[in-house]
């Protein structure tokens, strides 16, 4: 009986393992990008690309961007630096990649540096970008914004310690203000109110639209266009919203 028990746990362990490392190795790369949470126009991540290209030609820096909808209960810590190891973020040698990963429904985001980039983009200024940059855009839905928003501040950052500017791929505003995000919750509620004790009017449910991709990742390309790095030791910042 107890080895039968002791069986079970083993497989369901396996199981388990096997299903949560399933959800970083199936990523899809568009050289620079995996959206597998389809969050991303194609508008969008083409500018992405052409933003970290130009930050790879110049400095031979990579910055993976990868949004994915659940880690199944894997840490976003564990995921990102697998993703930076296997998938060799960063120039050989040099170890100068970041992740920039994003996980929708789990509500949670991760920067990940590279060794060769942590005197550059230390944790005060990762835990900075994602509080000032990005994390703004993504407590109101927008997690194009974001992404685009903060690519563009950690492209800037890399990109000034190699004494070199970018091209501007694209325009990038400024991010949303507490201020105003407080007056949009508001209105919420107040159209909420309304709803519950207005008569004979139909009551809608507000909610958060996600987008329709699945949470399992299929195949694809597992390459990407890093430079062969790869070196990362856990340097970097979480934050959830």
């Amino acid at each position: 009986m107890l080895k039968k028990i002791f069986v079970s746990f083993l497989f369901s362990f396996f199981i388990m393992n096997f299903l949560t490392a399933f959800a970083v190795e199936q990523l899809y790369f568009n050289r620079f990008v995996a959206d597998n949470a389809g969050v991303l126009d194609t508008k969008a991540e083409r500018a992405l690309n052409r933003r970290i290209s130009d930050l790879q030609r110049r400095t031979s820096a990579d910055i993976a961007v990868v949004t994915i909808r659940t880690l199944r209960g894997q840490s976003i810590e564990d995921a990102a630096l697998e993703i930076g190891r296997k998938y060799n973020v960063g120039k050989s040698g040099k170890n100068n990649g970041v992740v920039f990963l994003v996980v929708t429904n789990d509500r949670k985001v991760r920067i990940e540096v590279g060794y060769g980039l942590e005197g550059t983009i230390n944790d005060a200024k990762a835990g900075r970008i994602l509080d000032e940059q990005v994390l703004p855009y993504f407590k109101q839905g927008k997690y194009q914004g974001g992404i685009l928003r903060g690519t563009h501040v950690l492209s800037q950052e890399i990109a000034s310690s190699y004494g070199v500017t970018l091209a501007d791929a694209y325009k990038v505003g400024r991010p949303p203000s507490s201020r105003s995000s407080k007056n949009l919750t508001w209105i919420y509620v107040i159209i909420f109110v309304l709803a519950i004790f207005l008569p004979g009017r139909r009551r809608y449910g507000y909610g958060r639209r996600y987008s329709s991709f699945g949470s399992s990742f299929g195949g694809g390309s597992f390459g990407g266009s890093f430079g062969g790095g790869g070196g990362f030791g856990g340097g970097g910042v979480s934050r959830g919203w």
